[in-house]
């Protein structure tokens, strides 16, 4: 994240520019410049990959920011630590951080910017294997977004809960919350979304053991990746018809598939 599109995000937060205007003594406005400055320093250590570092920055700034009680720059900056962490896999540590952002943003009634949070929790929960824990906070997020109509999180929304609902193992509550995905992916001509889905589609229904409509999906995914020129992504949805044919006994198919990604791997 560059300088200015932190500036750029802090003010579409706060408004941050009125406190520029005298609405603020001169040691608040210098300790806010302050802030910003560590802000800054910080995210150009997250661009090259130091995020101890920016984690230690980061907290220095929300230091500065509870001292004059800016809460819009406080869940800024503690918004971006979280995200270091998550970079750095400290899932407990992110997960406890994450009570205090969420209560700011609930107390700033800024509701996409908590859905948007709901899911990156989520996210943490998920790569921790906690994903009923994250199912919580993606219902959370759905309700939010339902409430105030905020359909372009829609989707992001219901395929973090499909996932969940795989890795779980419940495949007919997942197949639900995928076609949901597809349809609001398909309303935003969102290709990679789309294929995502119709590949995970096809697992579902490899797991129900409803093979043919297995296989259409997989095709669909496949030529989605194609087309999005993501060719790793198109091989695995091959794969994916190999392992099918394979447990379905359908051996000539099987091979054919097999003999195409020798072609596209050599």
């Amino acid at each position: 994240m560059t300088k200015g599109d932190i500036h750029c995000l802090v003010k579409v937060l706060s408004g941050i520019e009125q406190h520029y205007t005298g609405k603020m003594n001169n040691k608040t406005i210098s300790i806010l410049q302050e802030g910003e400055t560590l802000c800054d320093l910080a995210a150009e250590l997250v661009h090259k990959g130091d995020y101890p570092l920016a984690i230690h920055h980061y907290e220095q700034a929300e230091t500065k920011f509870k001292s004059v009680q800016d809460i819009n720059w406080i869940v800024f900056a503690q918004h971006e630590r979280f995200i270091c962490l998550q970079n750095l896999e400290n899932y407990e540590a992110a997960a406890h951080l994450s009570k205090e952002i969420i209560e700011y943003y609930q107390f700033l009634e800024k509701h996409e910017n908590l859905c948007l949070f709901l899911i990156q929790l989520a996210n943490v929960y998920m790569a921790n294997n906690k994903n009923e824990i994250a199912i919580e906070s993606l219902r959370m997020a759905e309700d939010i977004a339902l409430e105030h109509q905020m359909t372009h999180i829609f989707a992001h929304t219901y395929s973090n809960i499909a996932a969940c609902l795989i890795n779980l193992q419940h495949y007919t509550g997942a197949l639900e919350y995928l076609n949901k995905a597809t349809a609001e992916y398909q309303q935003q001509n969102q290709e990679q979304g789309l294929a995502w889905c119709y590949e995970n589609i096809g697992r579902c229904y490899e797991e129900l053991f409803l093979n043919d409509e297995a296989e259409k999906n997989y095709f669909k995914a496949q030529r989605r990746f194609i087309a999005l020129k993501a060719p790793k992504s198109a091989l695995g949805a091959l794969k994916s018809l190999v392992y099918l044919y394979g447990i379905s006994g359908k051996k000539e198919k099987e091979k054919q598939i097999q003999d195409l990604i020798h072609q596209i791997e050599n």
